[in-house]
This record gives structure tokens, C-alpha cells and sequence, in this order.
């Protein structure tokens, strides 16, 4: 049975290229239905003109916002502006990223963590001389109101002797290789402790630009209101001639037997000769120490689930306990490896045989024929919560102009727009 959607406007934008993109969003309290997000203003713009190498007439760089609510999404407050860039020396600024929300289950305690690296403008992350892919750092902040304040940031160390802040989780040296958390969801284990899904970077001195990606987590441990101990484990890779760059933008769910399911966002080469592109996964029986070799989804009539080089997020849905997959399903293997992107889907997988059951895919957005004054509109970069009160999911996204970038001539709407999943019942 397929799920309903029901689209609507999230946050509406009057000027064209102040694009709104809600990063996170999570509930604040257990008492109260207070909601908390953040969202980044602005930066497909900055894409589109520092990468292009084109002067911004505009003097504003993209900025972060943090808005609550106190009526279950229905009406939102700012609470706080953040910049997305602080200069640092020369043409080097830091490079901050919008927070992920991790409210403890049973306490209701607090947290946010968001990762940082340095950045040189008009060089993509991925180019030779970028230090984004070995700059990283984590940051963590602590907030016993809500969300309305927050404690002063803390670097995120994993406990040991040998970890220090250049060393701050295994695999991971500054300057060498680094991790990353972006928009991503908790996942609880029991009370107190949950995993992260962390992207890890791999940079090899001399070579041009990124050396691979690795997808592993970061288990989390609440020992009061202001202190979470931290914990990782070992990473996922995928070589080539699977994926171009590694395993990376992981997601995290729970099995009902106990196990934990990554899926990875792999890119292949697109050439006829190599493997298409599909969706892969791998399982945890110990919490991340170690995993199973990589497998890719199929559907429940043995065909391949094939994909572009996206991202996909795995979730068992509180209202009907059934596992769910959203991601953009195709129905061939991708020419070149990481597009189209023209539709999002989200459909139903079996817990146990880990099978996409080909009749309860959904199309969530996209279009047949984008109009012609259009730019090339990608459907990516989503983030979700399940509602409290309807036990629904509630997904957000914003049109993406792709590597265009969002620019004075480019109609791909501004705004955040909100889509309610209604699952079948039990």
C-alpha cells in the first residue's frame, strides 16, 4: 500500500535568491510539543557565484537561522542568527555547518552537535588545494531550556588517551583525514546511549584533491544534562570499479532483531563496462565495531534498485513499525552516476529480508518535463522528524538548481516546502 503525501509551504521566501533550507529540525522537550530547527539562508547562492568565479553583487554571505516552535509546527519564532563563514587568515574562512538536534528519550535533555572545516572561496570541496576534506572538527553545545540558550561550543574528542582535538576519532587526523555530521538523526540503542552516522573524508597528500569517503557512526553516551561521552567505530568502504569515491552520507536505523542498518550513498562511473549505480547497506551486530560486507537493496521480485549518487535515509515508522527507504529510485542505471534527481520516492522495505517491496513505492516530488524557463531542479538534501501527535513523517526540502547554482536568472522557487507522509496503520 502506498503512502499518502501532502504538500505544503514551510518557510516562503520573497527574495528569489535567499534560498531557505531546513538542515534539522528535532523536538526540544518531552512534556511539551516544542519543535526546533535550523536552516541556512542563502547558500545556493553563494555556490553559484563563488564557484563560478563571478563577483556577488550582493555583500550578504549565507547565514544560519535557529527557530522554534511552541505549537507543534505550527507557528515558528527565530531564536538566534548564526554566520555560515568566519574569516580566518587570508583568503581562509571557517566554514560552520547547521546543527544536528539529539534530545534524550526519557529526560529530555539537549544537544546539538555541528561540524566545522576550512574553506577557500571559488574552490569546491572536492578540488586539489580544498582544505574542507581535511580541516574538519565537531563541536557539541548543551541548551537546559529548550533550545533557547546554549552552553559555549565543545570540540568533540573520543574518549581514550590517544584522541586529542587533531586526533579526534579513530581514523581521523587533522590535516590527513577527517569526519563529518550533517543533518543527520539519532538513533537510541536504549535510554542513555545513540549513534550518529558520521561521514569520514579520506585527503592523501600529493594526489588531486579527494581520496575516498568512508561512512561509519559516532555512539553516544549521556552522563548529565551538559556531558554526552563519545565513542566510534570502524568505517565502510566501497572501492572501485563500485564506487567512484568511496561510501559516504550514511543513515542509520534499527532493525527489529537488534541490528544496526547503514545505507551509503555510493557513485559509480556511469560507463556501461563498470557496475551501475545502486543502493547499498551494510549491518552492525555490535554497535559499529564491526560491519558486514557491503550489500545493495533489491526489490522483492529480484530486479536491482538502482540509483544515482544521492542521498537515502532508512527509518522504521513509529505508526505502522514497517522499515522505509527515501531516496531517488530509477528505473535504469544512471548515465552518469550521480543524476537524474527529478523525482523523489519513498517505499517500503522488509525488516527481514531487507527486500524493497516494489509495489509501495511513492513518489513524494518530481516532474516529467521541468518548463523550459527552468534551470536543471534537483529534489535532494531533505531532512525529517515523525510528528508526535499524528505519527506521521514530516520531510522537508527545497528546490536544488544543481550545478548551476541559484542565480538572478534561475526560477527553481526559494522556499521550503513541507511534505506530511501518511503511513498505512498497523
Amino acid at each position: 500500500m502506498q503512502i499518502k503525501v501532502t504538500k505544503s509551504i514551510h518557510i516562503e521566501q520573497s527574495d528569489f535568491l535567499e534560498d531557505a533550507w531546513v538542515r534539522s529540525l528535532s523536538y526540544a522537550a518531552l512534556d511539551r510539543d516544542v519543535l526546533i530547527e535550523s536552516v541556512l539562508i542563502g547558500q545556493q547562492r553563494e555556490f553559484y557565484y563563488y564557484h563560478n568565479h563571478i563577483e556577488d553583487p550582493r555583500p550578504v554571505l549565507p547565514y544560519g537561522l535557529t527557530r522554534r516552535s511552541e505549537d507543534n509546527g505550527r507557528t515558528w519564532t527565530v531564536v538566534e542568527r548564526r554566520p555560515h563563514f568566519r574569516p580566518l587568515r587570508g583568503r581562509v574562512r571557517l566554514e560552520m555547518w547547521g546543527p544536528s538536534f539529539i534530545l534524550h528519550p526519557r529526560r529530555g535533555w539537549l544537544a546539538r552537535v555541528y561540524a566545522s572545516n576550512e574553506d577557500v572561496p571559488g574552490l569546491k570541496a572536492w578540488d586539489k588545494g580544498s582544505p574542507v576534506q581535511h580541516s574538519g572538527r565537531i563541536w557539541v553545545q548543551y541548551s537546559v531550556d529548550a533550545g533557547l540558550t546554549w552552553t559555549e561550543p565543545e570540540q568533540l574528542i573520543v574518549c581514550g588517551a590517544e584522541y586529542d582535538a587533531d586526533h579526534w576519532a579513530p581514523g581521523v587526523w587533522v590535516g590527513r583525514a577527517t569526519g563529518f555530521v550533517e543533518a543527520v538523526v539519532p538513533v537510541y540503542v536504549d535510554d542513555d546511549t545513540f549513534v550518529l552516522p558520521m561521514n569520514k573524508a579520506a585527503y592523501e597528500p600529493g594526489r588531486d584533491g579527494l581520496a575516498g569517503y568512508q561512512s561509519g557512526l559516532l555512539l553516544g553516551r549521556w552522563m548529565s544534562p551538559t556531558s554526552i561521552e563519545w565513542n566510534g567505530g570502524r568505517y565502510v568502504y566501497i572501492d572501485r570499479p563500485y564506487s567512484i569515491f568511496g561510501a559516504d552520507e550514511p543513515c542509520l536505523a534499527r532493525l527489529p532483531d537488534g541490528r544496526l542498518l547503514m545505507s551509503l550513498r555510493v557513485q559509480a562511473t556511469g560507463q556501461a563496462s563498470d557496475p551501475p549505480g545502486r543502493r547499498y547497506f551494510a549491518t552492525s551486530s555490535d554497535m559499529g565495531k564491526t560491519w558486514s560486507t557491503p550489500d545493495f537493496f533489491r526489490y522483492d521480485d529480484g530486479g536491482d534498485v538502482y540509483n544515482p549518487g544521492c542521498l537515502g535515509h532508512i527509518l522504521r515508522a513509529a505508526k505502522n513499525g514497517r522499515m522505509y527507504l527515501i531516496t531517488h529510485l530509477l528505473d535504469r542505471p544512471s548515465p552518469n552516476g550521480q543524476l537524474p534527481r527529478d523525482f523523489l520516492h519513498v517505499v517500503e522495505f522488509d525488516a527481514d529480508t531487507l527486500r524493497v517491496r516494489r509495489d509501495t513505492v511513492t513518489v513524494i516530488e518530481g516532474f516529467a518535463q521541468p518548463p523550459e524557463k527552468w534551470d536543471d531542479c534537483w529534489y535532494s538534501n531533505w531532512v525529517w522528524y515523525e510528528d508526535r501527535q499524528t505519527k506521521n513523517l514530516v520531510l522537508f526540502m527545497t528546490g536544488n538548481p544543481g550545478d548551476q547554482g541559484r542565480h538572478d536568472r534561475c526560477n527553481v522557487p526559494p522556499h521550503s516546502f513541507r511534505y506530511e507522509l501518511d503511513p498505512p496503520g498497523v
